[in-house]
């Protein structure tokens, strides 16, 4: 017989219950966020946040079709890194040849 597991978490004054979610309010358009769908765990390059907390993703594996997720879906957030001012541009390599022929 199957039987869920319920776990204790520090956060949560050592009540059980579920993992307490990630705050949407820093979550910006091209960050990457990890979502809990229905058991699901899927990957997502952030569009949009709404007004009302709902982010709006681009899925980053095949085959799937959920393309938004309530707040408290939102497992994991990272931000997208920025460039040290200064620094070159690690896309472009001098040595390269170019298409234009």
């Amino acid at each position: 017989m199957f039987r869920p597991r319920i776990s204790t978490y520090p956060s949560l004054g050592g009540r059980a219950g579920s993992v307490p979610g990630v705050r949407v309010a820093p979550i910006k358009p091209g960050d990457i966020v990890e979502v809990d769908k229905k058991g699901r765990k899927l990957y997502g390059l952030v569009l949009a946040v709404e007004r009302d907390g709902e982010v709006r993703f681009e899925p980053l594996c095949r085959g799937v079709s959920w393309r938004s997720a309530r707040p408290r879906e939102v497992v994991r957030h990272w931000t997208k890194g920025k460039r040290m001012r200064g620094n070159d541009d690690p896309d472009v390599n001098e040595g390269q040849l170019d298409l234009d022929m």
